[in-house]
């Protein structure tokens, strides 16, 4: 009987596993069980990119692809968001006010020092940051063409050039208020 060192004896192949190389000295590329695409789904509402779920798996790009393109998984990761959500908020809420607080209290002290005023004002910064990111306040808003009003004042003493236009496409014209003091005639 050989020993199990030897290079000669090979593993059988799992049959769910296809043994298939992505390249020299590659991994061998490997199915997904149903506990892994679980760990992935949630790890993919955590913020984990594609990529980083294929190389943390062993799997190929497409693999995670298919998995979040199968009906249910999208709206089972928009839930684990929400519920991430949830949890962070809880935390925030429960955390910033005792960072605001050792902040307040650093301020007062004469004896602290920069670095621990730069190390609390970031901590606050931070915990601020999650919460906007939590909330959705971060992401940029789409931005939808529309009317463009632009004002030009004139100092007194200048009169203004005889200006011709034409509004191009306008949907919804909203008027700026002037100041009173302001006249453009």
């Amino acid at each position: 009987m050989k020993p199990a060192t030897d290079p000669s004896i090979k593993k059988p192949a799992v049959p769910d596993q296809p043994a298939v190389k992505r390249g020299r000295g590659a991994k061998p590329l490997r199915a997904l069980s149903a506990a892994d695409e679980a760990r992935a789904l949630a790890f993919l509402a955590g913020g984990a990119t594609i990529r980083e779920l294929a190389r943390a798996f062993q799997v190929s790009k497409g693999t995670i692809e298919r998995l979040t393109g199968r009906p249910g998984n999208r709206e089972y990761v928009a839930g684990l968001r929400e519920q991430i959500k949830g949890v962070v908020s809880q935390s925030l809420a429960r955390i910033a006010p005792k960072s605001l607080t050792r902040l307040e209290q650093a301020l007062d002290n004469p004896q602290a020092t920069a670095k621990d005023l730069d190390a609390l004002s970031r901590s606050a910064l931070n915990i601020e940051r999650i919460g906007q990111g939590v909330s959705g306040e971060n992401r940029q808003q789409p931005t939808t063409p529309g009317a463009v009003q632009i004002v030009v004042s004139f100092p007194p003493w200048a009169q203004p050039l005889p200006v011709e236009a034409t509004v191009i496409e306008s949907e919804e014209p909203a008027a700026l208020a002037l100041p009173p003091s302001t006249n453009l005639s």
